[in-house]
């Protein structure tokens, strides 16, 4: 390293925040996806099994607007899940253009066999922290997605890459100035 760079305020990505996250989110998705993929799903049909059985009849773009997941995206799980009979469109009441979405059956029974195994996966991610811990962990991802949020929306697709499992978006991005 130059005497000029040594003087220099040098990043260490060991200790630099938004790697360290970076690195832990895709090693997570990774792992997760795994898991899913044993099941046959995607992540991001996972997610959007996950939302609808969180609520049932959300539209599709009300996941799109729940998850930092892509229109695209959303789309091609939704049909996807549709085609594989994990789930039903409904035309809405007050719109008969937009379809609400529900778990059939299948949607239902594949929903509980891959909760437990997120569940453990979870619970082995958590090992050694303390209940109070866990709740102070989710809390400051709260307020660090929170204070992301506030960048504005220039962060939105670096945020929609990563969700979808392409965390090295966020490693190559440069935020504008």
């Amino acid at each position: 390293m130059s005497k000029s760079l040594r003087a220099k305020d040098v990043l260490k990505l060991e200790t630099f925040l938004p790697y360290g996250l970076s690195v832990l989110t895709h090693q997570m998705a990774t792992r997760f996806s795994r898991l899913y993929e044993k099941f046959g799903l995607s992540t991001s049909q996972w997610r959007v099994l996950v939302a609808i059985a969180e609520e049932p009849g959300r539209t599709a773009q009300a996941v799109v607007e729940m998850t930092p997941m892509d229109k695209g995206i959303v789309s091609r799980a939704v049909k996807g899940l549709v085609h594989d009979n994990l789930l039903r469109r409904e035309a809405a009441r007050e719109d008969g253009r937009m379809s609400r979405l529900h778990l059939t059956a299948k949607g239902e029974e594949i929903y509980d066999r891959v909760l437990p195994e997120i569940r453990r996966l979870e619970a082995r991610l958590l090992e050694g922290f303390t209940q109070a811990e866990q709740a102070k962990l989710l809390e400051k991802v709260t307020r660090l997605r929170e204070n992301l949020a506030a960048l504005g929306e220039d962060h939105k697709a670096a945020a929609t890459a990563i969700m979808a499992g392409g965390s090295s978006v966020m490693m190559q991005s440069t935020p504008k100035a």
